[in-house]
């Protein structure tokens, strides 16, 4: 889509009106209605690019509405002027503002609160707390109030680093509030690189505040290439502003594959309501590129843009095969757009099995039904064949049910396993995982027991892995343990697509400047088994 918006925060299903008064004296202005291409989410909620109907016609914009000087319900609008979502603004005593997400459907989305000195807080409808990993955000805003700088904290202030690897992100905005730069660093001031392999991004903004040139720097300032080969991207938009290709360039402007592809470019079809219809990957010739993992994609869509179906086609539209998983998926939303069913099908639209599409049992698992508690969290997967009888979920081990529960957070603590009848059951040698997290919410323990408690193991002889994080809160290393608290000398263990070797208790992460470079794998007394170079991202790596 084409509007510049930030991505913000939810909390519960239903809104309580008791926290947005709406009491107007009769001599007061009505509120004023903005229309415009993006906003800022700074120290107050501003438009950017503030334009007029005829302007916006048939095209994604933003509709505000301001009240006493501040903005106070934001409607994103697609080209067919359906409402795409609400973010109703309440502004706090004192400093800040909470913001109140929904969605089309008027299903709740995430609550985001900017407080006293620029501490960002949010809950989504899950209950996670979590923006990008962090529990919490710290900003600091230029003159304008622009969010020019935002660290990444844990609930009790301390700095840690984000999903990507950033302690700190600093932007850069012009003098029309546009974004047109953003840096990854450490909380010291040094520059880092990210998940990208990226230390600065450096955006290209067209009159609509639409993104058409992104490009890619290291830490000496110099152009470097991101995770996919691309040292620059380059967008282009209809006439709506719905983003209908993008393209991997070169540093002299020329297109190129993407890294282990001959795609160049992606392109997008939309609907009138700005949904993906269809995305094809095209080489630098202008053929539509199709090998074992790359596909063209088509959607269905319900009005919301739901997805109520996906199918892996080639260029003339025939179904293909996708390894281990299915061709062709139809889904059933309820009213929140939760998936309440899905039934999956094979390159010869035949029923396959939707969790690991296997020619050897089609008839298995091939429609999955799904429960959710009232945040919309899956509780239950429930296992069936085209015909509605109860099957495996997977393999001829797995059970027909999946139950999940979570914590406070919306973290999975627990998996368990069920027969048809109800009754706890096993999938392999385990009838639930239960996991462990930290203050911070990363995982630090994964284990496996059996229906009478105790400590089991899936057929790998791993019963469990325990994981450690360094003063950054990057991951440091990871461990694993048998079913007696000790260290297999012999398993059969592939973790993250990397196979571990046999003597190997813990795998080490060894970084420069926060990257990893290396996974060395050291037996109990510390001694090394097995070194993995990590500097070439097409290496299967523990990151």
């Amino acid at each position: 889509m084409g509007v510049l918006s930030a991505s913000v925060g939810c909390s519960h299903n239903q809104r309580d009106e008791r926290d947005f008064p709406s009491v107007r004296a009769e001599d007061e202005p009505p509120p004023e209605t903005i229309l415009a291409r993006g906003m800022v989410e700074g120290l107050d909620i501003a438009p950017v690019l503030v334009t007029d109907p005829a302007a916006v016609k048939g095209q994604h914009h933003l509709r505000l509405t301001r009240d006493h000087g501040r903005i106070t319900l934001v409607e994103e609008v697609a080209p067919s002027g359906a409402v795409r979502s609400k973010r109703i603004v309440r502004a706090l005593e004192g400093a800040g503002w909470e913001m109140h997400v929904e969605d089309s459907r008027g299903t709740f989305v995430e609550t985001v609160t900017l407080g006293k000195g620029g501490v960002q807080t949010r809950i989504d409808r899950q209950g996670s707390p979590f923006v990008s990993g962090c529990p919490r955000l710290v900003f600091e805003h230029d003159a304008a109030g622009n969010p020019v700088e935002r660290t990444c904290q844990d609930a009790a202030g301390r700095t840690m680093v984000d999903l990507d690897g950033c302690e700190v992100v600093r932007s850069t905005y012009d003098e029309q509030r546009r974004l047109v730069a953003s840096g990854c660093f450490a909380r010291g001031g040094e520059a880092r690189r990210d998940a990208e392999n990226v230390h600065r991004y450096d955006y290209q903004v067209d009159e609509r505040g639409l993104t058409i040139r992104t490009s890619f720097f290291d830490e000496a300032g110099r152009e470097t290439t991101n995770a996919d080969g691309c040292t620059r991207m380059s967008f282009a938009y209809d006439a709506s502003g719905d983003k209908v290709a993008e393209t991997c360039l070169d540093r002299d402007d020329n297109p190129r594959s993407v890294r282990g592809s001959s795609k160049v470019t992606d392109r997008f079809t939309y609907d009138e309501n700005g949904c993906l219809l269809k995305s094809e990957p095209v080489s630098a010739s202008g053929a539509v590129v199709i090998s074992e993992n790359t596909h063209v994609l088509l959607y269905g869509r319900d009005a919301h843009c739901g997805e109520t179906s996906v199918a892996h086609v080639d260029a003339t539209g025939k179904l293909v095969p996708v390894p281990f998983a299915p061709s062709r998926i139809l889904r059933v939303l309820d009213r929140n757009g939760d998936v309440i069913e899905k039934r999956c099908f094979d390159a010869a639209d035949a029923p396959a099995e939707c969790q690991w599409a296997v020619e050897r049992a089609p008839q298995k698992g091939s429609v999955l039904r799904y429960v959710y508690d009232d945040r919309g969290r899956e509780i239950s997967c429930k296992a069936f064949d085209a015909q509605g009888n109860p099957t495996d979920i997977l393999y001829d081990n797995y059970p027909h049910e999946e139950r999940t529960r979570y914590d406070d957070r919306g973290l999975v603590v627990e998996e368990s396993y069920f027969d048809a009848d109800g009754a706890p059951t096993l999938a392999g040698d385990v009838a639930r995982y239960i996991y462990r997290y930290d203050e911070a919410g990363a995982r630090i323990s994964f284990a496996g027991f059996g229906l009478d408690g105790a400590p089991a193991d899936d057929g790998t002889e791993v019963h469990a892995l325990l994981t450690t994080y360094d003063e950054r809160h990057q991951r440091s290393a990871v461990e694993i343990r048998d079913t007696e608290g000790g260290y297999p000398s012999d398993q059969n263990l592939r973790y993250e697509d990397v196979s571990w070797p046999n003597g190997a208790a813990r795998v080490l992460l060894e970084r420069e400047a926060g990257y990893v470079v290396a996974n060395r794998f050291v037996d109990p007394m510390g001694k090394t088994v097995r070194t993995r170079d990590c500097r070439d991202r097409d290496i299967a790596c523990i990151r």
